[in-house]
């Protein structure tokens, strides 16, 4: 509902005072969302294509499309897998990629759903990572508690009659951690499951 995907059955979701409900592709420039399963959200051939299909409705000029993708590339280390083709990318590869086509688009909030929840220990602690990196806000539904244990806490939340709202607290410290108390980034995530799913939701 934060992103105007699906809308309230009653009370109203407000993305920096925009109603998700009645203005959804306004809303959805501001936020990206993530999905489960990457091999839904890549629909072009080849990885470079693949990111720059996220910018063909933007107005930017080829060279500027061209230096997103490829600052993307770099930033994911898929640079080497530029020309291949997509669907043969490994599976922490693969999310890379789906959040590297989200994020090119510059959005202010990420919205990842059980973005680990496919993959193996090794590729959950890369992703994990990425999601770190970010400086837009990084809301992230999940059930791998790990990915989210912070010690200072990541979000405060008000609630009354008529609305919920949720927004960072203290900064995020710089690492969360994994079982067997082996670290991994945490900073910036926050998990929806926090936030009781609030009739009304503010952010």
């Amino acid at each position: 509902m934060i992103n105007g995907l699906l809308k309230p059955t009653s009370g109203t979701v407000t993305v920096d005072g925009i109603d998700a409900a009645k203005k959804g592709a306004q809303v959805r420039r501001k936020v990206g969302f993530v999905f489960t399963d990457p091999d839904t959200q890549i629909v072009m051939p080849t990885v470079s294509e693949d990111l720059a299909f996220s910018l063909r409705r933007s107005g930017l000029s080829k060279p500027e499309v061209a230096a997103r993708v490829e600052e993307i590339l770099v930033r994911f280390r898929l640079d080497k897998h530029a020309e291949h083709p997509a669907h043969l990318l490994s599976g922490g590869q693969k999310q890379l990629l789906a959040i590297g086509a989200v994020l090119i688009r510059r959005p202010e909030v990420i919205i990842a759903d059980e973005p680990t929840t496919l993959l193996d220990l090794r590729n959950a602690r890369v992703v994990a990572d990425a999601l770190d990196s970010m400086d837009q806000q990084v809301i992230v539904v999940t059930h791998q508690l790990a990915l989210l244990r912070v010690s200072n806490g990541s979000s405060s939340s008000t609630t009354d009659s008529s609305r919920s709202t949720a927004a960072p607290t203290t900064p995020y410290p710089p690492t969360g951690r994994w079982s067997n108390d082996r670290p991994v980034p945490a900073r910036r995530l926050a998990s929806a499951q926090d936030a009781g799913r609030p009739e009304n939701w503010c952010c």
